[in-house]
């Protein structure tokens, strides 16, 4: 092989290797819940078990962990039961007493949270310690894009 011959090949590996990154980098890479999870259910009630169960099986879901009293203006709780209702996406919920005997309590260790998990992996999760989430514990319009930015809603 020459010298030319070589530098073609070297300038076509680079060129593919660049496209390949900006090929990664430019996908989509929001996932979907289980099918059973699109509904029109809002918040629904979930046993450290059932999380548990879900981890295991590897699905893919949204949990939200909740203390029985909220220190927020607008009650999270209302933003998520409302942001769940008009996406038609389930939201599971389990009191924090009951999270924390839960295998994802590893990794979060307070509440209140919305918890994204996919294929029983956790992917993000709200900080209510992060000055950076507190506006998506009291705006529906701003907890909506942070979900939709990881969920098919």
């Amino acid at each position: 092989m020459n010298n030319n011959n070589i530098k073609y090949i070297l300038i076509f590996l680079v060129l593919f290797v660049i496209c390949g990154f900006i090929y990664w980098f430019s996908i989509d890479k929001k996932f979907s819940l289980e099918n059973k999870y699109y509904n029109n259910k809002g918040l629904v009630s979930v046993s450290g078990d059932n999380v548990d169960e879900l981890v295991n099986s590897k699905k893919s879901f949204i949990l939200f962990t909740y203390n029985n009293y909220c220190n927020f203006s607008i009650p999270c709780d209302e933003v998520f039961e409302s942001v769940s209702k008009s996406s038609n996406v389930e939201i599971l919920k389990i009191n924090f007493m009951d999270f924390k005997n839960t295998l994802l309590y590893e990794n979060v260790k307070y509440a209140p949270t919305v918890i994204i998990v996919n294929k029983g992996r956790i992917i993000d999760y709200l900080d209510a310690n992060a000055d950076e989430d507190i506006d998506l514990y009291q705006n529906e319009d701003k907890f909506k894009k942070w979900l939709s930015s990881y969920v098919n809603i």
